[in-house]
């Protein structure tokens, strides 16, 4: 204001204040400094400051008014001078939707996304805060300004986020033009967001499958937190691996380690398990893993990582190596054909082609198999990685009936369910299953001998053992000749005549 009077020192200046545009003056002013008061001089660009925040305290109106008089030594009274209406904010801003999380952060962020609102008729800066595992608030983040309900803001947590964090606390301090402010805080934010999202786990890793069991090893995220409790889903049958490695409903969430209740136990490694009960062909399974975060100790489902990438066995055909083949020679008239079924995974196989050619292999026909002589069957096969010994009896006699050839082939071929295996093809090989034939028998005693001569013809084409019997009564009974016997009892070509002595007592 501007202070003119003839006497122009110990001037008496006085402050009235309104609070509804000049109808009333009634508010006090009591903490006010400057040129106020008594021994004011006459000047221009005279101050008074009032410390409205102490006599008009929590105000918040745009029609206050302020005068000004002096009066000088001489009592002389000067009029009031008026100033127009202004507005006046004594009232700090206040909380209105109470400053929460609005995201769930995932590890390997560095900021929480954090929303709130305040009452503010003067908004001026919002700075928002987290807080992390129950420790000291981080860094402010600017947010909007000017602005009592400020956008929702990625704010600063001070550290990059892994699968075991929680945002302990956060708050929003609003100050308004006018320099008051209020903190809106939140020491309990929601829980669907507060806890950390882990880092989505490494596929595992799958190695020795066996039949109906197989190794798994879990492999965190290469940024991830130790700690942390993983499960182990298996997507085929819809369950989870269970603490003794077999496949239940609900899944089991365990630590990695090698002690009781980890994964590990067992195994000596850390998150190698030992997966059993399972069907073959084991290439069917396929796994995935998910850890959760453990400061979550209601365990909900948000606080889990998404299902890891997934693993599978691949699959390989079963082989068969024939090791041996031929016929018995007791005239039982079957082949022993001995082999070896591999599979790498050690599936469960059928034989599902068993065949022999009878002309070196220009035409197949499937076999017959031999029961009761330890035949290992078709079906149900154990072939193991490393190989697994099987008897396939063929009933030639059966199969191949009054047959005698050295053209003969076998051939064999395996399945595992999913894929057929090569076939396996044998050399050349021979079977009789044709009975030798005697005939055009003669028998005469030798001139001046004590010897009978006989002669007969004998077709086959392997090596045969006669057996010759003598009758004394025309035929009635017939006794074994042995020891008196000389000559060829064994023949190696086809149709030949033998002689053989009888020496006569």
């Amino acid at each position: 204001y501007d202070l003119a009077d003839n006497t122009a020192d110990n001037l008496l200046v006085s402050l009235a204040v309104s609070d509804d545009g000049g109808s009333t003056w009634n508010i006090t002013a009591a903490s006010v400094s400057g040129d106020v008061g008594s021994g004011v001089t006459a000047g221009a660009g005279k101050t008074i400051s009032w410390n409205v925040g102490a006599d008009f305290a929590n105000q918040q109106q745009s029609d206050v008014q302020v005068r000004v008089r002096a009066r000088d030594k001489w009592q002389n009274q000067g009029g009031f001078a008026a100033s127009a209406n202004f507005s006046l904010d004594t009232l700090p801003p206040a909380a209105n939707v109470t400053a929460d999380l609005q995201a769930q952060p995932n590890a390997g962020d560095s900021t929480a996304l954090i929303g709130g609102s305040f009452t503010e008729v003067n908004p001026g800066t919002n700075t928002f805060y987290a807080a992390l595992n129950g420790g000291a608030y981080s860094a402010g983040t600017v947010g909007t300004l000017n602005t009592a309900s400020p956008s929702n803001q990625a704010t600063a947590t001070g550290d990059t986020l892994d699968g075991n964090d929680y945002i302990s606390k956060v708050k929003i301090t609003h100050i308004d033009d006018y320099g008051q402010s209020v903190n809106n805080e939140n020491p309990s934010p929601s829980t669907a967001y507060k806890y950390v999202k882990p880092y989505t786990p490494q596929a595992p890793t799958l190695a020795n499958p066996i039949t109906t069991n197989l190794n798994l090893t879990i492999n965190p995220h290469v940024s991830e937190a130790g700690g942390l409790e993983y499960a182990i889903y298996e997507t085929s049958t819809n369950k989870y691996v269970q603490s003794n490695g077999t496949l239940g409903v609900s899944p089991v969430w365990q630590v990695l380690g090698t002690g009781v209740g980890q994964w590990g136990n067992g195994t000596g490694i850390f998150g190698k398990v030992n997966v059993n009960g399972l069907s073959s062909p084991l290439s069917l399974y396929v796994f995935q893993v998910k850890s959760r975060n453990t400061s979550d100790v209601a365990n909900a489902a948000s606080s889990e990582s998404a299902l890891s990438a997934s693993a599978q066995i691949t699959n390989t055909a079963p082989s068969i190596t024939l090791n041996t083949y031929a016929q018995t020679t007791n005239g039982s008239d079957y082949v022993n054909i001995n082999y070896i079924g591999t599979d790498g995974q050690g599936d469960i196989s059928n034989l599902v082609a068993y065949q022999y050619s009878l002309d070196g292999g220009s035409t197949w026909v499937t076999t017959t198999e031999k029961s009761g002589v330890g035949s290992n069957g078709v079906i149900g096969l154990v072939f193991l990685p490393t190989g697994s010994d099987y008897l396939f009896a063929w009933n030639s006699g059966l199969d191949a009936p009054n047959v005698e050839t050295s053209t003969v082939k076998v051939r064999l071929r395996a399945n595992d369910s999913l894929t057929d295996g090569s076939l396996a093809t044998s050399a050349n090989f021979a079977i009789d299953n044709k009975a030798p034939v005697v005939s055009s028998v003669t028998a005469t005693q030798d001139l001046g001998a004590k010897t009978v001569s006989t002669t007969y013809t004998l077709t086959d084409a392997n090596n045969s053992t006669i057996i010759m019997e003598i009758s004394s009564d025309g035929g009635s009974t017939w006794t074994m000749a042995t020891s008196t016997l000389s000559g060829q009892p064994i023949l190696l070509a086809t149709r030949a005549q033998i002689v053989c002595l009888q020496r006569l007592p």
